[in-house]
């Protein structure tokens, strides 16, 4: 039987429905996961919904300009934006007025408007990465509500990618991967959609989506926007037995890729000729292949890294695995999410170099199982796995109170990060433990469906909120130097020449306004920009930083560095010093 709008209307479902004429394909195996549900019509289900949008707001929006920027990313990533809208260049991206080619643009764009519209500030930086998240959610829950699933468990699936550890860490700091994880969910959710449709013209309609999805995601981190949808995708189709599909489906998306990038490809080609040579063949397949890879890790990284990352959903992995023993896992979404899941993540694993944040775009179709197996788990009425592990979550996040009240009573100094006058916010870590802890023991213990699911989700919301405010003194004095180059950054004379190691070189320009600074010994990521001939004069060795201090000049140098840096290298004594933390600042032969 075909899914029909339960509104009563022709809700956005059912115009999907419509598109993708999910009647028509029965023989695909597309059937309805779950009996309905009763509470998914009307007010029920619409309270449901704001309660998830307000949960959205208040961790991922609300918040978003109370920490400071911290380094290396955030500012980095910030300050690019802002040279584009200062130079009105929004073709080559530029770091310090230095070419900056490891990313394309998308990104970049997207923080520029944010920034055109709210300000230069933490709240606009970060922005982009945290709507990307929301719309990432709702494209989770649109794919499950449409594919048969019902609504409520499309919410129980959105809601449980939104409270992934790593989403929400990652979600609310400024970099791309956020960005990057929404268009490639949109490119494998469309090419789903494609699959499921009967009609030439809708398929054709939602080929092109899975194109321009996929342009969008090369335009914001490379040619990783290709592998992950064909990853997903072809295992798929081979799973399905249409493996004549493998070379009659690409072509459109393929079309529509290069119709969505080539305009930048050509722009950035003409204006820059070894951009891509240098994207390609340095950012991509020598990273990739590379025996000295930017932060190795072996092939088991990730493996041993997710039940952290998606934490504290894995911990009731094993009940949603024993209801897909049971079902044996037949319908198309769940089909399609695994591969979407799997295929993808044993790619990231092969790659040589790793960061945690390259498995993000894993994260959604992971929450989809998750979701579908511990809705069906709980509905068959059974409730050991669940009770043990909610049970087990709530012990951990006891433990992690009892700790820290320890901490507290009996401080010591190599385990503590924070300092005496930062007591509330330890109080503030143990009251949010104990609230997990409770709801999650309560979870465990009762029966009711509903009920459980929601103390589950419930649990860890006042911890993930309270994060966003409690970053202790010591890691902002070792990782957020905004505010001490805003402090001294008045000190500075007019006309003097601003120095900065590769560490704070980002931070500088962003506090400061400015995109001449030069670096001291070390490019960093600038290294392929300072070969050119316009750049290679920003690098400074040693006898050239001394000779630049040795200038008659009125406004003098100044240098902004990290402390250990300062303090190891043989830099000439300046007229004045001071260091807060890992910070210094060294100004040197000015008459102010």
């Amino acid at each position: 039987m075909g899914l029909r709008s339960r509104t009563g209307g022709k809700s956005v479902k059912a115009v999907l429905d419509t598109l993708t004429n999910q009647d028509n394909r029965r023989e695909q195996g597309s059937k309805t996961l779950h009996p309905p549900l009763p509470d998914e019509t009307g007010l029920g289900m619409r309270k449901w919904i704001f309660a998830v949008l307000a949960v959205y707001v208040l961790l991922f929006i609300v918040p978003l300009g109370v920490r400071p920027l911290v380094i290396p990313d955030e500012t980095r990533y910030a300050e690019i934006p802002r040279e584009m809208i200062e130079t009105g260049d929004w073709v080559v991206p530029r770091l310090n007025g230095i070419r900056y080619f490891e990313k394309p643009v998308m990104g970049y764009w997207l923080s520029a408007v944010s920034i055109v519209l709210f300000g230069e500030n933490e709240f606009a930086a970060r922005l982009p990465a945290a709507l990307s998240v929301g719309l990432t959610s709702l494209i989770v829950f649109l794919l499950v509500a449409c594919r048969g699933a019902g609504k409520q468990v499309a919410l129980i699936a959105s809601f449980i990618y939104l409270t992934f550890a790593e989403v929400f860490g990652v979600g609310t700091f400024n970099v791309l991967d956020s960005q990057l994880t929404l268009f490639l969910t949109a490119a494998c959710a469309s090419f789903l959609c494609a699959f499921l449709s009967s009609e030439a013209k809708t398929r054709f309609l939602w080929l092109s989506f899975t194109g321009i999805f996929c342009g969008l995601a090369f335009l914001t981190k490379g040619f990783l926007a290709f592998a992950v949808p064909a990853l997903a995708a072809a295992p798929f189709l081979l799973l399905q037995r249409k493996a004549r599909s493998l070379f009659s489906m690409p072509w459109i998306p393929i079309l529509f890729a290069a119709f969505t990038c080539l305009p930048w490809a050509v722009l950035i080609a003409q204006r820059e000729p070894t951009f891509w040579h240098y994207f390609f063949w340095v950012e991509h397949v020598r990273r990739f292949f590379s025996d000295n890879p930017q932060h190795p890790q072996p092939f088991w990284y990730f493996a041993a890294l997710l039940p952290l990352l998606s934490f504290p959903w894995s911990l009731f992995a094993p009940a949603a695995v024993a209801w897909y023993r049971k079902t044996k896992g037949r319908d198309i979404l769940i089909r399609f999410s695994l591969c979407w899941f799997v295929f993808p993540f044993l790619f990231f694993s092969a790659s040589k170099g790793k960061l945690a944040t390259y498995v993000l775009p894993c994260l959604p179709p992971l929450a989809i199982l998750i979701a579908n197996g511990l809705n069906g788990y709980l509905e068959g009425g059974r409730r050991r796995l669940f009770s043990f592990f909610a049970l087990s979550s709530s012990a951990l996040a006891a433990a992690g109170a009892v700790v820290v009240i320890i901490l507290v009573l009996f401080p010591f100094s190599k385990l503590t990060l924070f300092g005496p006058s930062e007591l509330w916010k330890q109080l503030l870590i143990a009251f949010t433990l104990t609230t997990w802890a409770i709801l999650a023991f309560l979870a465990g213990r009762l029966k009711e469906r509903k009920t459980v699911l929601v103390l589950i989700a419930a649990a860890p919301l006042l911890a993930y909120f309270s994060t966003h405010f409690i970053l202790p003194e010591g890691i902002e004095a070792r990782k957020a130097p905004g505010a001490f180059i805003e402090r001294h950054g008045i000190e500075i004379p007019e006309g003097a020449v601003v120095v900065s190691d590769e560490a704070l070189a980002a931070s500088v320009c962003w506090y400061l306004k400015r995109s001449d600074v030069h670096l001291l010994l070390d490019g960093g990521e600038l290294e392929h920009g300072l070969t050119y001939p316009d750049s290679v004069q920003r690098l400074l060795n040693l006898d050239g930083f001394k000779s630049l201090t040795l200038k008659s000049d009125a406004g003098g140098v100044v240098l902004f560095a990290d402390s250990r840096f300062y303090a190891r290298t043989a830099l000439p004594p300046p007229k004045e010093v001071k260091t807060e933390g890992r910070f210094t600042i060294a100004i040197y032969n000015s008459t102010k």
